[in-house]
């Protein structure tokens, strides 16, 4: 597969989860109220696939842009950049969430986010690395697969619940 198609069935992809994400908002029974930790996964889903949509269509942009002022190669590099920026902005945002979350369960309820925080920190490095070093196509797709993963996930464990009970 080429990059193109990747990154065009990626933003499929984060549309989808979006878009599933609406429909259990839209759907679900009135009468049912959310937990405060349902609705932080339901807004990881909604963040993490329109931003893996977003991510996956920058480098066509930025190519041509490069392309515009004499550039024939970088698109990776700064792509990745750019992702990079948004994971450490968007994991301080995801941390003081959490922090909060974690006030409104008593007990230690909730399940710690060390896997999380690593493979966050190991996608992170990688793009580190990308952007300094190898400017890769492959280390940014990482990036993404991991936002739809997240988010997948995020699904998973929302739906599942409520498909368990009926």
């Amino acid at each position: 597969m080429d990059a193109d198609s990747f990154l065009l069935t990626t933003a499929q992809a984060g549309i989808a989860l979006a878009g599933f994400s609406a429909l259990i908002s839209a759907f679900r029974r009135s009468d049912i109220q959310l937990t405060p930790i349902e609705m932080y996964g339901r807004g990881m889903i909604l963040e993490m696939g329109l931003t893996a949509a977003l991510f996956a269509l920058i480098p066509f942009p930025t190519e041509q842009l490069l392309f515009l002022f004499g550039f024939s190669a970088g698109v990776w590099r700064i792509s990745s950049a750019m992702l990079l920026l948004f994971f450490i902005g968007w994991g301080v945002l995801n941390f003081t969430r959490y922090q909060k979350l974690i006030s409104a369960y008593p007990g230690g309820a909730l399940p710690p986010q060390i896997g999380f925080n690593m493979l966050l920190g190991l996608v992170v490095a990688l793009l580190v690395l990308n952007v300094f070093f190898f400017g890769s196509a492959s280390f940014y797709m990482i990036g993404l697969i991991w936002m739809l993963v997240l988010s997948g996930m995020q699904f998973l464990a929302f739906v599942y619940p409520a498909v368990r009970r009926e």
